[in-house]
């Protein structure tokens, strides 16, 4: 049987209704909503978190994703609405495609991000796709909104990591397990008590305001050499570089401290091991013992593969005359192979300064912001594959807390000016110079000028 194509036009080359030709033009607000046009405005309080995050998405520039869409398929949503659903999303620990597409059906909040529109699963992982190239611009442009607010400033910075679990099938395998992880950039971590395949998350703190000020994963299981991954990624996200950086015993070492202070960045390690109290700097930044003995380069010794310098009084401490009382002799200090033996002698020196007095007890900030990620938001695992991916769920998931920070302080300062403005400032709120919330933190509500275009 031979077919014949005989008499059959052609297709005809006209574009179907729903497609795009050019530059995207986005779907519009109402073209998929049931209820009436004034329902969502008027059901949702003026005070609810959902309209502080609508309202943020709408200020920042969201130009590298728009960039990010072809010229060619069906209508679009709007990339403000979804990244709004996805910021709020996170917040109640509703991070799947699936989830939000629900939630875009049947709840009223995120109907209200959404304008009425309500996209599909597929939607929302075409979007994330989308932003995965350019999560930390998306993440530099919330913090820049943040920063014309007077926040984000990135002076004193708290780093830590939270070992996370990936998006693997077997992470409760032993530590000796040979089978190959499904997400092959992930590594293998041990994190209280238990084995899993995951990323190494740091996290940088504003310690001042507590928002974060930079993510970054690192596929190690220490924080070692997290420091210079750490700093990259403020400076990249926040577009500065903080001038002091406070951090437990996990990060001290002698490159790390050598890193920061060639930026110009103050550290403040807590020690992992003790340095000698007898040995400290002069004025010209040399290494002296109690007797005033130089400590000078005394030899190497390798351990393990892994050469290390001595350093000792200079010709030794015979003969000293503070030798009966002193507490150093026959001791020597030991630094890897090149580093700078002061590195850790000025740390220790800042870390007892008057001027990062009480520096440890503020890194607990730090351990907050993993307290909300892990049990108020949900924030258990990462859903997608690539170190690529899990920072993009990491980042989106600090825009969204910086955004908590905001909304919460703004809800703050707009009780207090009410009941300044009444008349009836009530006692337990101190004088109306400083906010009582955030006294000591180096952040004062009514006596700058930072806090004035929030109501502008």
């Amino acid at each position: 049987m031979q077919l014949s194509f005989e008499g059959c036009e052609p297709a005809s080359s006209m574009p179907k209704s729903h497609a795009r030709l050019g530059t995207p033009a986005f779907r519009k607000a109402g073209e998929d909503r049931l209820l009436l046009p004034n329902a969502l405005e008027e059901e949702i309080p003026e005070s609810h978190p959902v309209r502080m995050i609508k309202l943020a998405v709408q200020h920042v520039d969201l130009s590298a994703i728009k960039q990010r869409y072809e010229h060619k398929g069906g209508i679009p949503y709007p990339p403000e609405n979804l990244l709004a659903v996805v910021l709020f999303g996170m917040t109640e620990g509703i991070r799947s495609s699936r989830g939000l597409e629900e939630r875009c059906r049947y709840d009223l909040r995120y109907r209200f991000l959404m304008d009425g529109l309500m996209p599909d699963d597929r939607t929302f992982g075409r979007f994330l796709e989308r932003i995965d190239p350019v999560s930390e611009e998306v993440f530099s442009s919330f913090n820049a909104l943040l920063q014309s607010k007077g926040m984000c400033k990135v002076r004193r910075v708290g780093v830590d990591g939270v070992k996370t679990q990936g998006s693997s099938s077997w992470w409760k395998h032993q530590a000796a397990s040979d089978l190959p992880p499904s997400d092959p950039e992930a590594c293998k971590l041990y994190s209280h008590g238990r084995h899993l395949v995951g990323y190494n998350a740091q996290f940088a703190v504003d310690l001042d305001e507590g928002t974060i000020a930079g993510v970054a994963v690192v596929c190690e299981q220490n924080d070692f050499h997290a420091i210079p991954a750490v700093i990259e990624a403020v400076e990249r996200q926040s577009g500065s570089i903080p001038c002091s950086v406070v951090a437990d015993a996990g990060y001290d070492s002698c490159d790390n401290i050598e890193t920061l202070e060639s930026k110009g960045i103050d550290s403040v390690i807590d020690a992992a091991k003790p340095v000698p109290a007898e040995v400290a700097e002069d004025a010209e930044g040399v290494l002296r013992c109690p007797a005033g003995r130089r400590i000078v380069l005394a030899g190497h010794r390798s351990y393990g593969g892994v050469t290390n310098d001595y350093y000792r009084p200079e010709g030794g401490c015979k003969g000293c005359p503070l030798r009966a009382q002193c507490g150093f002799k026959g001791k020597n200090v030991q630094v890897p192979s090149g580093a700078d033996v002061g590195a850790r002698f000025r740390n220790r020196a800042r870390l007892e300064s008057a001027m990062y007095s009480g520096a440890m007890k503020s890194r607990r900030t730090v351990e907050r912001v993993f307290a909300i990620r892990n049990h108020c938001d949900k924030f258990g695992r990462i859903l997608r594959r690539g170190a690529v991916k899990a920072l993009t769920e990491l980042i989106l998931w600090a825009a969204s807390f910086n955004l908590r920070v905001w909304a919460r302080l703004v809800r703050t300062l707009f009780r207090q000016f009410l009941d300044l403005f009444k008349g009836s400032w009530p006692a337990k709120y101190g004088l109306p110079a400083g906010c009582p919330r955030y006294a000591g933190r180096g952040s004062c509500c009514l006596k700058t000028k930072r806090n004035f275009p929030w109501f502008a």
